[in-house]
């Protein structure tokens, strides 16, 4: 696709001898590489702390970009084609990457991401809370959160509000406000999230070193 995504889909119709309930229903499997699937991961990754829909094509054009050039900076290591409209030229490739990589501070919220996901997972196991309110400072690596509980939906959605317009303009900084269920699913998604995203950083870095 025109964002980098690179996958074959391949969607089976089910077909049993034994138990006909389940005839006519329909299994989709997604082949990619290794690769492949560390740029689909850190795509939902980033929709999810950046409240966007970069895995839907309706992200902030910046970001959008960034992937379109990670797209063609793993082409290039796999030998398959580029990204429509993105650079052949190696060096002129990976000059672009970095200054989109470091206007975004992609590496830094990454990071963060991760870190967050990784508190927040621990707690959503251990208590009784269903929401988590979390704030993130990329440039000093601080991560805070608030946890709340089911009845407290409404009270957690004001204080997520209040938090986006004290963080709003100031560089580096994510608030977001997500879901027990959502950590655990996305968990049970992506069991290679942390080793995915870590792969995808390393590409990055090697690329614009």
């Amino acid at each position: 696709r025109h964002s980098g995504y690179r996958s074959w889909h391949l969607i089976y119709r089910y077909i049993s001898d034994r138990n006909e309930i389940y005839n006519g229903l329909k299994t989709e499997i997604q082949i990619r590489t290794p690769l492949q699937h560390a740029w689909a991961t850190s795509v939902e990754t980033v929709d999810a702390f950046t409240e966007q829909a970069l895995k839907s094509s309706r992200g902030r054009r910046d970001w959008e970009r960034f992937f379109q050039l990670m797209g063609t900076v793993m082409a290039f290591r796999e030998g398959t084609s580029p990204v429509i409209n993105t650079p052949i030229e190696w060096n002129e490739l990976c000059r672009e990457l970095k200054e989109c990589a470091d206007e975004l501070q992609v590496l830094t919220r990454l990071a963060g991401f991760a870190t967050a996901l990784r508190i927040t997972h621990r707690a959503s196991t251990q208590g009784k809370d269903a929401y988590f309110l979390l704030s993130l400072d990329n440039i000093n690596r601080r991560l805070s959160y608030t946890g709340y509980r089911p009845s407290e939906l409404s009270q957690a959605a004001r204080a997520y509000a209040k938090k986006e317009k004290q963080i709003q303009n100031k560089q580096g900084t994510d608030a977001v406000l997500v879901s027990v269920d959502y950590i655990r699913n996305l968990r049970r998604a992506y069991p290679n999230y942390f080793a995915d995203t870590r792969m995808f950083a390393r590409v990055l870095r090697e690329a614009i070193r």
